[in-house]
């Protein structure tokens, strides 16, 4: 838990912390991976890779794991930067491992931090995607 916006910049360049493993559902993923798939018939049983994509929207849920403040109007997830997406074997769990890159107090009040993240699987110890994070605080 941060106190406030000065928490976070003196923990520029310091990891964060790694967020709660969260189940990556075989349902989920088969319907993520087969969406725009015409028949049913070409539905895979079981496929060798979690979407990259259903665990980039993870990223928001995990980030609440990690980084929380005590007095926080709102924040905004501003999106992602140099992503780099490993392919791996599937797992059921994942977390994500979280660092502060940089930061700058756009006004007085208001924060926006760069995070290294980077997301692994529970059967794999190796990264399936690393990049950067960007959210905007409004404390």
């Amino acid at each position: 838990m941060l106190d406030n916006a000065q928490d976070l910049v003196c923990r520029t360049g310091q990891p964060l912390g790694t967020s709660n493993w969260r189940s990556v559902g075989d349902t989920a993923i088969g319907d993520y991976q087969c969406a725009g798939r015409v028949s049913a018939q070409s539905r895979p049983a079981e496929p060798d890779t979690v979407p990259a994509g259903l665990l980039l929207s993870m990223i928001p849920t995990w980030l609440d794991d990690v980084v929380q403040f005590r007095a926080m109007k709102f924040g905004v997830n501003y999106g992602l930067d140099g992503v780099r997406i490993h392919l791996g074997p599937r797992s059921k769990d994942y977390r994500m491992t979280l660092g502060v890159a940089r930061t700058k107090m756009v006004s007085e009040d208001v924060l926006r931090c760069h995070y290294d993240f980077s997301i692994t699987g529970r059967d794999s110890s190796s990264i399936i995607i690393s990049g950067i994070f960007i959210g905007q605080y409004f404390l």
